[in-house]
């Protein structure tokens, strides 16, 4: 008897593997930039969502699907019946991933809304005159804002292990504004001792984000007064058009990161010391709702920060320490540091 093998069905399943695979790496594949910060996450999960759905829609359709008679009943083992059929058994795992996401903007969004205010103006206005309006009395079109704060603390949590909601590891204080001044939104100065950062932000639209070594600042800058009878000027007092100068003055002592596309990858750079702009300009991963499942395995004769940590028992505040040690060996290129999940597959 002749027999055939009907490879059209096998061909259809493959490139529907291939489709749906393709759906999810993109869904969790996009970096981080200021235009999508605050709807990062729910962008991703939405996309995941809606990929879950048409994965169970495709596997329904089959002639003879046994599912199609149950409705909504045994949902779960619905899903995962067609998950694994097109070969996605991970994406619970990410829907995981991107809960815990999800509760870090969260946590973010909680640190600021109990930020300190100071009752002093941050990073006041330079010597340009404010623009009065004249004429029919419509007044100033407002400036909209970026999130350039929450970008921020985000970007410490997983670049750097920071935990914003620690005051030891990082202090945040909003300045404020005044009538008579163009700006509506103030600056806030973050204070990151376990990076040795000192970063000054503001999330109105226009406004350039400085980040400085806290140490210099304290010593050189903070401590600079004209004389012994004046106290000193913090770094919340300069201008913008001193702050530049400062840094155009001490090249390797801050930087000024504009609201561009490459922000959170500028911000990321400078963190870590690169304030030139070669070094601001080096390409940074910032893809961060990839699953652990994605980054490539620790090489031989690398270790984790977390390896290390849990090798040595060692606490959270040591933990700091350790990573500001070894943000320090990568800075004077002593080092490599890469983004990979250890030999657990985290």
């Amino acid at each position: 008897m002749d027999t055939y093998h009907d490879g059209g069905k096998n061909n259809e399943l493959d490139a529907l593997k291939t489709e749906f695979a393709a759906r999810l790496t993109a869904a969790v594949n996009e970096p981080l930039t200021l235009g999508n910060t605050d709807t990062y996450v729910d962008d991703a999960l939405g996309a995941v969502i809606k990929l879950v759905d048409d994965v169970v829609a495709k596997y329904d359709a089959q002639p003879g699907a046994e599912w199609q008679q149950l409705g909504e009943a045994n949902g779960k083992e619905h899903e995962d019946a067609a998950l694994k059929h097109f070969g996605l058994e991970d994406v619970e795992g990410i829907l995981r991933h991107l809960d815990d996401k999800a509760s870090q903007f969260a946590v973010i969004g909680q640190v600021i809304a109990q930020t300190n205010e100071s009752s002093d103006v941050f990073v006041p206005p330079d010597s340009t005159p404010v623009p009065q309006a004249t004429g029919s009395g419509t007044g100033m079109e407002k400036k909209g804002k970026q999130p350039k704060l929450e970008n921020l603390l985000f970007v410490l949590m997983n670049d750097f292990g920071i935990d914003p909601d620690d005051p030891e590891a990082v202090s945040i204080v909003r300045g404020s504004v005044n009538t008579n001044m163009m700006r509506e939104e103030p600056y806030y100065q973050v204070t990151v001792p376990g990076i040795d950062k000192v970063i000054l932000v503001c999330d109105e639209y226009e406004n350039v984000t400085f980040v400085f070594n806290d140490e210099w600042v304290r010593e050189q800058v903070s401590a600079n007064h004209p004389s012994e009878n004046e106290p000193e000027r913090p770094l919340t007092d300069y201008t913008k058009e001193e702050l530049s100068k400062l840094i155009k003055d001490n090249p390797g002592q801050g930087a000024r990161i504009m609201a561009t596309k490459n922000f959170t990858a500028n911000l990321v750079n400078a963190l870590k010391g690169g304030f030139s702009q070669q070094k601001l300009d080096k390409p940074v991963d910032t893809r961060y709702l990839r699953s652990l499942k994605d980054l490539s395995p620790v090489p031989d004769g690398y270790v984790t920060i977390n390896d290390i940590k849990e090798e040595l028992g060692i606490d959270k505040k040591s933990g700091s320490m350790l990573q500001k040690i070894a943000r320090e060996l990568e800075e004077q290129e002593k080092i490599t540091i890469g983004k990979y999940r250890n030999k657990r597959g985290f």
